[in-house]
């Protein structure tokens, strides 16, 4: 799940998917300590991998004996075996913020949200998909778990009142500042979310195939960052898959450079920075999903 305004809650699934996720493209991330709870907490994996003009992750330079597709699992390989943000020293992109919750969730380690800008999304994933494992059923109440635990800590401001709204499934404990994603949340009806909010969509979605299936209904019916967590969450063998599928893609994929018109053109000309490399200038700051 990746979760991802004072009006939403930043991404739960995407993928929480994020949660929810989410999981979880678009401006750059902010410090966290100056980012709203509100927004912060609209982050959980909802956002979706790989989106956005986010810099692609250093794969390093090519060599004789590594191709970039190489040095691109060679970072898979890394995530996969409990290295965390920190540690792996590459530009955060949307498709790397997903492997590594991902990961998180798969390998039972949270550390490897450590490094991660705005890590609550990644702590809140990594609770709520943890708990998922034992949950018997009131998912509303583990989601609230989830988000305390770090998008939206009960001691910041409202944080409160939007927690237990969603605990207890009760709408009419919703603020004003929350509305109207605490009402979909709490109610676990998409319907409430402003149209134009694909991370309260997502979330509100997500917990209503829970209430009325559990995982396996939100593993047929949820989207590809739900059923990465769910099968995480779940010890599967898949899991992660479109996760490593989305990372390798932008990973590999040829650079951008200008063409004479000054348009992009993904051609790749003699002398061009390899895909998955930074050279020169530091890459700008990656985005993130509106929570991304």
């Amino acid at each position: 799940m990746g979760i991802h305004n004072e009006r939403q809650i930043q991404g739960f699934a995407a993928s929480l998917s994020l949660l929810l996720l989410l999981i979880f493209s678009g401006p750059p991330v902010a410090d966290a300590a100056a980012t709203p709870p509100a927004q912060r907490a609209q982050t959980v994996t909802t956002s979706t991998p790989g989106s956005g003009t986010s810099a692609t992750p250093s794969a390093g330079p090519p060599t004789a004996t590594a191709t970039v597709s190489e040095r691109c699992q060679k970072i898979i390989d890394s995530v996969a075996a409990g290295k965390s943000a920190a540690e792996l020293k590459i530009p955060i992109t949307n498709a790397v913020r997903e492997i590594i919750q991902c990961h998180a969730v798969k390998l039972k380690k949270e550390s490897l949200c450590n490094g991660l800008p705005n890590p609550g999304d990644c702590r809140t994933n990594y609770k709520f998909w943890t708990d998922a494992r034992t949950a018997k059923g009131n998912w509303p109440a583990v989601f609230s778990k989830a988000l305390g635990a770090g998008m939206c800590p009960p001691s910041e401001k409202g944080c409160d009142k939007l927690l237990a709204a969603i605990a207890a499934q009760d709408p009419s404990k919703c603020t004003a500042e929350w509305n109207p994603i605490c009402t979909a949340l709490a109610t676990a009806d998409p319907s409430h979310c402003d149209k134009d909010d694909g991370d309260c969509h997502h979330m509100a979605t997500m917990l209503k195939l829970l209430k009325a299936g559990g995982l396996d209904l939100l593993a047929k019916k949820g989207t590809d960052t739900d059923k990465d967590f769910v099968a995480a969450a779940l010890g599967r063998p898949d899991a992660c898959s479109h996760a490593i599928k989305t990372f390798l893609a932008e990973c590999n994929a040829p650079p951008a450079v200008e063409s004479s018109d000054n348009t992009a053109s993904t051609t790749p000309v003699a002398g061009a920075t390899p895909p998955g490399t930074t050279s020169g200038a530091a890459p700008a700051a990656p985005g993130t999903p509106p929570t991304q």
